[in-house]
């Protein structure tokens, strides 16, 4: 056993896939100053990198929060009991949730880890990153207000249905169930236990870095989860946007019938985060 936990924290730094990740494209950046023709590759990643940082980092304090200071069983009291209001809740709280679909993904396994249900998780990541709050701002100035709330109603309806044929298949035993959920008494109140926590939580110097190195800890350990694959994400995203000539999406990507087909078959292939 000692020797089972001395392996554990002893891994290895080139074991880890985001610091892999990160290495190749700094290594491919760095061959930019020699190869002139991977500059379009570089200015392309740090263009990507600029504009999702801020939400990553979002994302990841989020979930740290959420990892360290939500208990299980409140995840799993509003959002994995099995009817319908549960993704309802899902679908709202995506809404509300997220600026950006990278920062999203840190909080969605933070709350499938804290015991919300695969369908909750399912409509929750739907509904943030096509009708969360900051764009529907965005639609309203581009389009006007009736057709910006067309749009945003329409993609909860879409969460909130996808989330519903998941509980649905759930029922069935078709799709797992998450292990995580927290069996709870059916007088449980959030409330109630919210108070007896607050009660006994004393605020001091001490208690705070406690409290910021949980949070930490809780960030790493859904970086490790879900960073390597944005970073993969990018890259491909980078070495199409430099290389790919335009009137190629023009032509098979078009917006017809063959051109959604197409774009749907490639989403499907090449998906990552």
């Amino acid at each position: 056993m000692a020797n089972a936990c001395s392996g554990n924290n002893n891994k290895k730094w080139f074991t880890n896939k985001t610091i892999l990740a990160v290495l190749v494209l700094v290594l491919v950046c760095t061959m930019s100053y020699i190869f002139p023709i991977l500059k379009l590759f570089k200015d392309s990643l740090l263009m990507y990198v600029n504009k999702i940082w801020w939400a990553l980092l979002l994302g990841f304090i989020l979930g740290g929060i959420i990892d360290y200071f939500v208990p299980r069983e409140y995840i799993s009291h509003i959002l994995a009991r099995p009817n319908k209001r549960t993704i309802l809740y899902a679908g709202l709280l995506g809404f509300l949730m997220s600026a950006c679909s990278h920062g999203i993904l840190a909080l969605s396994i933070a709350i499938h880890k804290k015991g919300a249900s695969n369908p909750a998780v399912v409509a929750f990541l739907l509904a943030s990153p096509w009708a969360n709050l900051p764009i529907t701002l965005m639609l309203i100035a581009f389009f006007g207000l009736a057709k910006a709330l067309y749009i945003i109603f329409s993609a909860l309806i879409i969460a909130i249905t996808t989330g519903l044929i998941y509980q649905v298949l759930e029922s069935k035993g078709i799709i797992e169930t998450n292990k995580n959920t927290a069996k709870l008494d059916k007088d449980f109140s959030i409330m109630v236990d919210f108070k007896k926590r607050a009660s006994m939580y004393k605020l001091s110097a001490n208690q705070l870095l406690i409290d910021a190195k949980g949070v930490y800890k809780g960030m790493v350990m859904l970086s490790n989860m879900v960073l390597w694959w944005i970073l993969i994400g990018i890259g491909l995203a980078s070495l199409i946007g430099s290389y790919v000539p335009q009137g190629v999406f023009h032509q098979y990507m078009g917006p017809t019938f063959l051109g959604m087909f197409a774009t749907l078959a490639l989403a499907t292939i090449i998906e990552v985060c």
